[in-house]
């Protein structure tokens, strides 16, 4: 299936990533991102579930220190998203990995909605900063690197595979006919 999905993503773990983030989640993630970035509680606070609400304010100052100065660019780097129904209640969660960078400092914000029967809200969000890439990040890259050599590995392995069966096959044929068994050629 894995296969399937890199595929269909361009063999690369960021196609596979932006094939599966629709483009309302992809706007969902980014507006909360500047939102928290600007330090915007009158827009963020209508988003945060409200067991979070009260710490958030304290935190919304923090994360702005966080993030480049310059505005950068920002990239989704891991993406999770899930449903259930159980006893008539349709409960949603999708979860968001983002790392903004200047090539300076790198921000990875995370952050996790659920909805229950509702709109999303906001249950959770992290903002770390860091003068080196991240983890994510840098897992991202290693795949980039990696999945076309697996790639080519793996087609090599299928041909191989495809000439061993009909190598066989024609023996197989050949020694019936020599044995007659087969029909002559």
């Amino acid at each position: 299936m894995m296969a399937a999905a890199l595929l269909c993503g361009g063999c690369s773990m960021r196609g596979l990533i932006d094939k599966m983030v629709s483009d309302e989640d992809r706007a969902l993630a980014m507006r909360t991102l500047d939102q928290i970035r600007k330090g915007d509680a009158a827009s963020l606070t209508p988003l945060l579930a409200p067991e979070i609400r009260a710490s958030s304010q304290g935190e919304l100052i923090k994360a702005k220190s966080e993030f480049p100065a310059a505005a950068g660019s920002t990239e989704i780097v891991a993406f999770n998203t899930s449903s259930n129904y159980t006893n008539g209640v349709t409960s949603k969660s999708k979860s968001f990995t983002l790392v903004t960078t200047d090539q300076q400092l790198w921000t990875t914000t995370t952050l996790q909605f659920q909805g229950n029967d509702g709109p999303l809200m906001l249950t959770g969000w992290r903002v770390v900063g860091a003068k080196e890439k991240p983890a994510e990040l840098q897992f991202l890259d290693t795949m980039e690197t990696v999945l076309p050599i697996v790639g080519i590995v793996v087609l090599l392995f299928v041909v191989g595979l495809i000439a061993l069966i009909v190598f066989l096959v024609r023996r197989s044929q050949r020694k019936a006919r020599e044995r007659g068994y087969g029909p002559p050629r």
